[in-house]
């Protein structure tokens, strides 16, 4: 009698179980569910290559110095400055020309060494690293090529 009872108890809850499991395959079939999934982009600029950068070398990120000229004041910031070194960073675009400049101006107002990071974003060594590391080279700029 106990072991036909205990029986009929499990045989119950298989019984709930299964139905569930039906009821659950049923309404996903007809009523499918309308996720709303958060998906987050990093988003991989020069700012985010310039921190993964700086960091590895326990550099100070977007360091301000100030600078006169005729009679105001102004400043800039480096993208990463280190007891030695200040660290011009940009992608391996159009817009990183630039960066032998900078890094020469800055190389001037803190008595550091320049250095250029281009970060490598498509894995080919292009134009505009070409032309960066060659000025680079001619005015004793470090040039340093990140691939990722």
């Amino acid at each position: 009698m106990i072991l036909k009872t205990k029986i009929d108890k499990k045989l119950s809850a298989f019984k709930v179980f299964l139905f569930l499991i039906i009821l659950y395959v049923l309404v996903s079939v007809f009523f499918p569910w309308k996720s709303k999934l958060t998906t987050y982009s990093i988003d991989k600029n020069e700012h985010y290559y310039n921190n993964i950068f700086c960091d590895s070398l326990g550099g100070k990120i977007e360091t301000k110095h100030y600078y006169k000229y005729n009679t105001k004041q102004s400043f800039v910031k480096i993208d990463c400055e280190t007891e030695n070194y200040v660290y011009e960073g940009g992608l391996d675009k159009r817009s990183s020309l630039d960066s032998v400049q900078q890094v020469k101006f800055f190389s001037i107002l803190t008595g550091k060494k320049p250095a250029i990071v281009i970060y490598d974003t498509d894995g080919e060594f292009g134009k505009y690293e070409y032309r960066i590391k060659q000025v680079a080279k001619s005015l004793g700029v470090k040039f340093i090529l990140e691939k990722q």
